[in-house]
């Protein structure tokens, strides 16, 4: 039963998670309401398509909660897995998932002290002072040269030579 529910799961929040699915509900939607006017916009009519709304809203909710709870158990695990092969790590982190709120507030105050601390001593760096320096010809160096000489100076765009704007 679990197994069979899992694989419905997963494979409903793939099928309705595409533009496809969502195309088909903005159709139904615009076809109810377009319908409105042969029922005359009834009492019935509106409540039928609350109805239908609201049992497939409830039952989604679970088909969801499924999926992203085993999605979470697996990147617990590949994470367990990591901190349980580094050298030095504190193999007591391997499921810190199950300690208390208490228990990961504590960590996470820790964590933040020694990201602190870190900060102070030089220990990290900002992301820009990590990345490599540009090579002659990458980036544009001047507005003038971005997006095959035409003029974007002043507008904050960045972007590499053939992105962007048209």
């Amino acid at each position: 039963m679990h197994e069979r529910f899992r694989k419905f799961a997963e494979r409903t929040t793939t099928a309705l998670g595409t533009a496809w699915a969502f195309s088909a509900a903005v159709v139904f939607t615009v076809l109810w309401g377009l319908s409105g006017f042969i029922f005359g916009f009834s009492d019935t009519w509106q409540l039928t398509m609350n109805t239908v709304a609201s049992i497939v809203a409830f039952l989604m909710v679970f088909v969801i909660q499924n999926t992203q709870s085993r999605d979470a158990r697996a990147i617990h695990l590949k994470l367990d897995e990591l901190i349980r092969v580094l050298d030095g790590a504190r193999l007591h982190l391997v499921e810190v998932e199950a300690l208390t709120d208490q228990e990961m507030d504590s960590l996470r105050r820790e964590f933040r002290a020694i990201h602190e601390k870190a900060l102070r001593d030089g220990g990290i760096r900002r992301i820009e002072e990590d990345a490599p320096p540009p090579i002659d010809g990458d980036r544009p160096t001047s507005p003038g040269e971005r997006e095959g000489g035409r003029e974007h100076e002043g507008d904050g765009w960045e972007g590499r030579e053939g992105e962007g704007r048209t």
